[in-house]
C-alpha cells in the first residue's frame, strides 16, 4: 500500500517528508492527511481489524475524520470501520455490502483531547463473515485537525 502523509501548518506545507525551502522549521502541523492510493485488503479472518491509515499526533486536542469505499464482490457481509487511538476506538461506521450493493462509502468522524506525548491514530476495517474477499478501495482517507479546545460528551 503506497500512501502519502501531508502535513499543513501555518504558512508551510510538508509533503512525504519533504520541507518546504524556509529556512526556519515549520510549526507543529495544524492539519494533516495520509490518503491512500491503492487497494487495501481487509483480512479474510472474521472480526480482526487491518488497519490502513495511520497518523502519528502529539498531546492536544484534535478533531478527527475518515473516509472511504468499502467493496465486497462476494456473498453479503458486514463490515465496520473504526478511528483508534492508541488502540482504543474513537468512532466507528457499519455497513452491509456484497451482491447487490457491491461498494458502500463511509465516513466518520471524533475528537477527543490527548494527554499522552505520542498518540497513533488509525484507520481499520473488519467484517463479520469469514472468508469474504472485502477491501477498502483506494482514496480512503484519514485526517485530523488541530484545536484549541474541544469538548466531548461521551453518551451510554
Amino acid at each position: 500500500m503506497a500512501a502519502i502523509v501531508v502535513a499543513l501548518s501555518a504558512g508551510a506545507i510538508v509533503e512525504a517528508g519533504n520541507a518546504s525551502a524556509s529556512t526556519t522549521a515549520p510549526p507543529s502541523p495544524q492539519a494533516r492527511v495520509e490518503t491512500s492510493y491503492d487497494n487495501s485488503s481487509i483480512t479474510t479472518t472474521a472480526g480482526t481489524r487491518t488497519w490502513f491509515l495511520q497518523l502519528s499526533l502529539g498531546a492536544g486536542s484534535y478533531l478527527l475524520g475518515a473516509s472511504g469505499d468499502v467493496v465486497n464482490y462476494g456473498n453479503p457481509d458486514f463490515v465496520r470501520c473504526y478511528i483508534t487511538v492508541n488502540s482504543t476506538v474513537l468512532a466507528g461506521v457499519t455497513n452491509y455490502v456484497g451482491t447487490q450493493a457491491q461498494a458502500i462509502a463511509f465516513s466518520l468522524a471524533g475528537g477527543d483531547k490527548f494527554t499522552a506525548k505520542k498518540n497513533v491514530v488509525r484507520l481499520s476495517c473488519s467484517h463479520d463473515a469469514a472468508g469474504t474477499t472485502t477491501y477498502v478501495d483506494s482514496g480512503a482517507t484519514l485526517w485530523s485537525s488541530a484545536v484549541t479546545s474541544i469538548s466531548v460528551t461521551k453518551v451510554p
